[in-house]
């Protein structure tokens, strides 16, 4: 809210929308008072949704006066998932920041063909899982490709970061574990696995489960705990949407 409040284009007319009226009202008089409208850049939000629930009833709400939702507060399987079905049905945009690989599989399988027909772009992993993640792939593809013409069949990624986890964050990890264990282990969850030569169940794709010293890289890596996230991601990109430049999907490897 504050980023859209500092830096939207000038005139884009949005909305905060949730479930605490009072709790929203008060984030909308805190980013008022932010610099940015006098240089025409920024923009306030035009109004406040409150008691919007995780049912149909608020989802249809939501959905009905707006082209596009962005849902940050997780977990999405709990909170969104009526939210992304009435915008699939009513030509609505949705995008979000989960990491709930095992809820967006099922949300392509229950709302793929609903999101063709209404013209809706349903954009999940939209935050730091996995935005890095795809477009690095993106860009190693297309050097890969620019600087010899040959066929990508390999990329790994390697994150260094610091911080600590949300609390929505835990939750979310925490559910996932509860709901769908036997899903969160396997690598084409969203797909990729079909044009594969080797098939989808190799050793190579498994996710990472010890330490180990990279010898192109000079460094010790150790398990990237969003790496069940990424890689399902990328792998989707590359196998099943021919999102990246030049790449051999029936040999194709990511890891994290």
């Amino acid at each position: 809210a504050a980023y859209l409040r500092r830096s939207a284009p000038s005139g884009l007319r949005w909305a905060l929308a949730g479930r605490d009226a009072a709790r929203l009202e008060a984030v909308a008089t805190e980013i008022e008072a932010q610099p940015g409208l006098a240089a025409g850049v920024g923009a306030a939000p035009v109004s406040v949704l409150g008691g919007c629930d995780a049912d149909e009833a608020s989802a249809a709400r939501i959905a009905g006066e707006t082209r596009a939702v962005l849902s940050t507060a997780g977990p999405f399987s709990k909170y969104s998932d009526a939210l992304v079905g009435a915008c699939a049905a009513g030509g609505v945009s949705y995008v979000d920041i989960n990491g709930e690989i095992p809820w967006v599989a099922r949300v392509i399988e229950r709302h793929d063909e609903a999101a063709r027909a209404s013209g809706a772009l349903i954009v999940p992993n939209c935050g730091f899982d996995s935005v890095p993640s795809d477009l690095c792939a993106l860009r190693a593809t297309r050097l890969l490709a620019d600087g010899t013409g040959s066929a990508c069949v390999s990329v790994q990624g390697v994150m260094h970061m610091t911080g600590a986890m949300s609390g929505g964050t835990i939750e979310t990890g925490l559910e996932m574990e509860r709901l769908y264990p036997g899903e969160l282990r396997q690598p084409f969850r969203l797909g990729g696995a079909s044009r594969l030569a080797r098939g989808g169940e190799d050793p190579s794709d498994a996710d990472p489960s010890e330490e180990r010293y990279d010898g192109t890289l000079r460094r010790w890596l150790a398990p990237f705990g969003m790496a069940r996230i990424n890689t399902r991601v990328v792998r989707r990109s590359a196998g099943e949407l021919d999102a990246y430049v030049n790449v051999d999907a029936s040999r194709f490897r990511y890891r994290e």
